[in-house]
Order: C-alpha cells, then sequence, then structure tokens
C-alpha cells in the first residue's frame, strides 16, 4: 500500500471514529504525499468538504477534475463545490464539461438549471430543468427547481403549478409546499395559501420562509396578533432576518403598537441596510410620531436605494 493510500485509510477510519482534526491531518498528509496523484487530490478534497473546509477543498478537486480523461463524477463535485462556494463561471464551466460528453444527463441538467436561476437567465434555466424532467418525469427537486425559475421569471401560474406537482411526486416535501403558499398569496388564494403554509410548517417547524409568508398572510387577512406570533418566531430564530423584522414592524405597526413598530423596522435596517422597504416604513412612522428631520433622512435613504419604487417617495 503505497503512503498516500495509508493516509486516506487513516482518515476514513478517523472519519468513523468522529475524530475530525485527525480525519483533517490524514487527508492533507496523503495529498502532499501524492501532490500528483488525481484520485487522491479528488478523495482528499471530497474529505475536506465533510469537514467544512469548502475553501481548501476546490484547489485539489479542481487539480482531479482538469485531468482530460477524469471521470464524469469527479467533474461534477468540482462544479457542485464551485456552486457552493458562489463561483458560478467556474461551476457552469464544469457542468457544461460534463454535458458535452452526456448531454442528458439529469443531474447536471438540473444544477446547471438551478445555477442559471441564480444568475438571471431564467429562459436558458428553464430549458435545463425541463430537460433533466424529461430524463427523469416527476422528479421532485427538478419540479421545485422549474417553480423556482417560473416565479423568479415573474409567471406564478406557471409556478404554482409546478410546485403542485412536486408536491403530487413527495407530499412530505416542505419546501415545495412553502413555496405552493407563497405563490398561492400572490395569486389571491388566501384560505388555501394558509391552509399549504401550515402544511409545510407541520412537516418542517423549523422553515423560516414558510413561517415569513405566513405571517405576513395573516398581516393582509387583518389578523395583526396572529401574524406577529408567527414573525416573532422567524425573527427570534434568525435576528438578522431583515424582511421578516420589517413584516413584524407591521403587524406591530397594525395593532396601533408604535414604538415597538420603530424598534423593529430600525432592527430592519440594521440587520439589512439595503431593504429599501424597512426605510420607507420607518420614514412614514417617524413622520406620523413627528420626527420630522429623522423621518426625511429616513426617506431619503428609501429613496436612493428604490428611486423607481413610488412608495419610496
Amino acid at each position: 500500500m503505497s503512503e498516500a493510500a495509508e493516509h486516506l485509510r487513516a482518515a476514513e477510519a478517523a472519519f468513523r471514529a468522529g475524530r475530525g482534526p485527525e480525519a483533517e491531518q490524514a487527508l492533507r498528509a496523503a495529498m502532499r504525499a501524492a501532490p500528483m496523484e488525481p484520485a487522491v487530490q479528488h478523495m482528499g478534497g471530497m474529505g475536506l468538504l465533510r469537514l467544512g473546509r469548502l475553501p481548501e477543498a476546490l484547489a485539489p478537486l479542481a487539480s482531479a477534475a482538469a485531468e482530460p480523461d477524469a471521470p464524469t463524477a469527479w467533474i461534477v463535485a468540482h462544479g457542485n463545490a464551485e456552486a457552493m462556494a458562489g463561483r458560478a463561471a467556474e461551476a457552469e464551466a464544469a457542468f457544461r464539461r460534463v454535458l458535452a460528453r452526456e448531454p442528458a444527463n439529469p443531474v447536471v441538467l438540473l444544477n446547471l438549471g438551478i445555477l442559471l436561476t441564480g444568475r438571471g437567465a431564467h429562459e436558458e434555466a428553464r430549458q435545463a430543468i425541463e430537460a433533466s424532467l424529461a430524463a427523469r418525469p416527476g422528479h421532485p427537486t427538478a419540479l421545485l427547481a422549474l417553480g423556482n425559475v417560473h416565479d423568479k421569471a415573474g409567471d406564478p401560474f406557471a409556478a404554482a403549478a409546478a410546485w403542485r406537482q412536486a408536491v403530487a411526486a413527495k407530499p412530505d416535501f416542505a419546501e415545495a409546499h412553502a413555496n405552493l403558499g407563497g405563490a398561492l398569496a400572490t395569486l389571491g388564494q388566501a384560505a388555501e395559501a394558509e391552509a399549504t403554509l401550515r402544511q409545510a410548517l407541520a412537516l418542517n417547524p423549523g422553515l423560516g420562509l414558510a413561517r415569513q409568508r405566513l405571517g405576513e398572510l395573516l398581516l393582509a387577512a387583518g389578523r395583526g396578533a396572529e401574524a406577529e406570533a408567527e414573525l416573532k418566531q422567524v425573527t427570534a430564530r434568525d435576528p438578522k432576518a431583515g424582511s421578516a423584522l420589517n413584516s413584524l414592524g407591521l403587524a406591530q405597526r397594525a395593532q396601533g403598537r408604535l414604538p415597538d413598530a420603530l424598534v423593529s423596522f430600525r432592527s430592519a435596517i440594521a440587520a439589512q441596510p439595503g431593504l429599501a422597504e424597512g426605510h420607507t416604513n420607518l420614514a412614514l412612522l417617524l413622520a406620523w410620531l413627528g420626527e420630522a428631520p429623522a423621518a426625511t433622512q429616513a426617506a431619503e435613504r428609501a429613496v436612493a436605494l428604490a428611486p423607481a419604487d413610488d412608495r419610496a417617495h
């Protein structure tokens, strides 16, 4: 057995025993022992990913995947790691390299579609995801992604249809229920939206986006106290959730609790300084409270952030 193989074997034993630092030490030793061996670099990079060492995993994964005859799985792993690191161009190049070999690879088509959705290439993303679904009809994750790209493209009807299919394919898919509930709320189907969002939370009580959407739906229905209770759960879990803090402020304002609303709006823009709606709501409330200079300052900030939004003026 080679020195690198011995180190990799030791790393796997350390992983099984839950000894992360020891596993990392063995992985790095393996990669140092065989810097020109693609398989060792790939396994070392994958091990670093298991340890949450994403930045350090990129170089060995890229080195292994760069080989002309690198296995498809290595190239996919490299592309996924680049996507996780937010390096969209590198991830896209890896995925397209796989598709040049295997044009109908459903996993890579889906990954590419998700990546393209993130950078706003909605039509190309839709085509990639639909091609993935053609190879794997009814795949729930692909249906979720298809709904996402329709939603990003401004078509809530098509988004809701895709998410309904995702829920039908996988009834315990909490994220699909949450997205469907949001689309139904947008389409004015409040009763079904509420039921769908509550189903999402029954499946996954920690799904913050579903709870925020439920809170905002309740607020729109005039159920301020219920809305506040839901939104407080979101902000308790994530004190930096700017949009949820803004919605919490709206719920408190609707109940006449202006000092509490003021705190929430200020917390929202502290957590997310670019949240134009938060600055707008703060400006309106400050003006109502007679704090004209502070209101003007908040309004100017809102206009600077969203000059085309009439609510900021």
